[in-house]
């Protein structure tokens, strides 16, 4: 048995892993052509806990938010004094149950919705508990394998919110896996806001008033605005537009616009300067144009 006060090769153990390849595309082909949009993460979950048990896990569940957790138990028992690892994976990928999950797989690619974001970490996730089995490693303290759910968009990472909330562990380590990032080593973390601006044409309005009112105009002069914040080169900041609907035909004239965003930035004094920014925006052309400007921000990160 390897554990972790051995000093073993990183070339050795780097071939093992490598023969580990195809173990981690086929979870990876299993789990990506299972839709999993945020908030119906549960099939994908389901087939998490089936690959744990496969691999003899001794302690796995699904908590009241709906996250698979497994706990692969250390050897220092009572002296490892509760103290444990998470490892943390999202299930869930930005694409609906609509979405055709179909994975194209060529000899040195693999491609479909979802793959880097997250399949391929969710596979690796999967495939952990055999790796180590297999390779007879083992670590002082809990190890535990999370598969976390409501992490992107609306969900705000309220999965391992809320499994942080409840653990009774002492986590003195953690690490989230990225498919889009495996292979590298990411140790700060940007701020952030996420969010929405939605203009609508008050009911009230008179449309006999020819051409003279539309939502996406006035969304259009929001995105004029929020295009001539100026953000500084240092600390690394942007702006994302990401996102844009509204309308229903080419003739009639949008009762409804809605922009989505996301704000980044190394520090988080530019996020909130930047946020404010945004609210004055909504504020003045709301007051300019008489339309309903709705600034919905619901997802916030720290720097650091």
């Amino acid at each position: 048995m390897k554990t972790t006060t051995d000093r073993v090769s990183l070339t050795d153990l780097r071939d093992q892993l490598r023969t580990y390849k195809e173990s981690v595309l086929a979870n990876l082909v299993m789990a990506g052509e299972i839709p999993a949009p945020t908030f119906s993460e549960h099939r994908r979950i389901e087939f998490l806990i089936n690959r744990f048990i496969e691999s003899s896990v001794s302690e796995v569940s699904v908590d009241d938010a709906g996250n698979g957790i497994g706990i692969i138990k250390g050897t220092g028992g009572e002296q490892g004094n509760g103290r444990a690892i998470l490892i943390n994976a999202h299930a869930d990928t930005v694409f609906s149950e609509k979405t055709d999950h179909t994975l194209m797989v060529g000899k040195e690619t693999i491609s479909g919705p979802g793959v880097a974001d997250n399949g391929l970490g969710f596979a690796v996730l999967a495939t952990l508990p055999q790796i180590l089995s297999e390779l007879d490693i083992r670590f002082h303290n809990d190890m535990i394998l999370l598969g976390g759910v409501k992490s992107l968009g609306r969900g705000n990472l309220d999965g391992i919110r809320f499994f942080l909330d409840q653990s009774p562990f002492d986590i003195v380590a953690g690490l989230c896996i990225e498919g889009i990032q495996l292979g590298r080593l990411s140790y700060q973390s940007i701020g952030m806001f996420r969010g929405e601006i939605t203009c609508r044409v008050p009911e009230s309005y008179d449309w006999s008033r020819f051409g003279e009112a539309s939502a996406v105009l006035t969304l259009n002069e929001i995105i004029n605005k929020i295009n001539d914040i100026r953000i500084p080169r240092r600390p690394r900041t942007g702006i994302v537009m990401g996102k844009i609907d509204g309308g229903s035909s080419f003739n009639t004239l949008a009762k409804e616009a809605t922009l989505g965003f996301e704000v980044r930035s190394e520090s988080d004094e530019v996020v909130s300067s930047i946020e404010t920014t945004f609210r004055n925006i909504a504020t003045e052309v709301a007051s300019k144009t008489g339309d309903q400007i709705e600034l919905d921000i619901f997802a916030h990160r720290k720097a650091g």
